[in-house]
């Protein structure tokens, strides 16, 4: 009887909670993306080889008022074809995927464990591809003199990343298919550019659906304009 009574007792104290899932995970994945190069080292290239196109093509711009227009596309560019090249980390997010889809069917980790746990894996390496994208960028274009606004435009574009990264993630975990993932983020991506405001001033565009709620809801939206102003 003893051994009956403690049973249940001993299985609920051997059971992890979610906080520790959640670490074990992170760690997990944070050295598996550490290891791969085709998680976040060839996503560095890639963005610091757009930068570097972006940058020298729009370099020696000056400080007139006819270069504000320039200063604003090439901001458009580097915010919107970022975003785009994000969604090179499919197939390796997918893979990750599979692996989750292996432990929720032995009940080692849950959706929202999983989630976490990739999001705060990422966070190391989006950081550290946004400040070198966005410090490179901000030199090569010129933009205004500061540490503090240096720092602004650096961390502006981080959080762009960072959400750019959870639309990824969450988009790949639901589909589970790397062709419709692909098809779904590009169609995103596309509509979100299109409502940001450059195209046409966000006043102007059409009340239903393009300003709301694409306009609002788009985060190149409110990520262009910050960088601009």
């Amino acid at each position: 009887m003893c051994n009956n009574q403690e049973g249940p007792s001993l299985k609920s104290k051997g059971k992890a909670s979610s906080a520790t899932k959640i670490t074990a995970l992170t760690w997990r994945s944070l050295v598996v993306m550490s290891r791969e190069w085709n998680y976040y080292w060839f996503r560095l290239i890639l963005y610091m080889s757009l930068t570097l196109s972006i940058g020298t093509l729009f370099s020696g711009l000056g400080h007139s008022l006819t270069s504000v227009g320039a200063r604003v596309a090439s901001i458009f560019m580097f915010i919107s074809f970022s975003s785009l090249l994000s969604i090179c980390g499919v197939p390796a997010q997918l893979k990750e995927v599979k692996v989750y889809a292996c432990e929720d069917s032995n009940k080692h980790s849950g959706a929202f464990v999983f989630l976490t746990g990739q999001f705060l894996a990422s966070m190391p390496f989006l950081f550290l591809i946004s400040i070198s994208s966005s410090l490179l960028f901000y030199f090569l274009i010129g933009l205004r003199n500061g540490f503090s606004h240096m720092m602004y435009f650096v961390v502006n574009f981080f959080i762009c990343l960072l959400v750019n990264e959870g639309i990824v993630l969450l988009v790949t975990t639901v589909l589970q298919d790397m062709f419709w993932s692909i098809v779904v983020l590009v169609f995103m991506h596309v509509m979100m550019m299109l409502s940001a405001g450059y195209f046409r001033i966000r006043s102007a565009l059409p009340g239903l659906v393009w300003k709301y709620p694409m306009s609002n809801i788009a985060f190149h939206t409110l990520t262009i304009q910050i960088k601009i102003y």
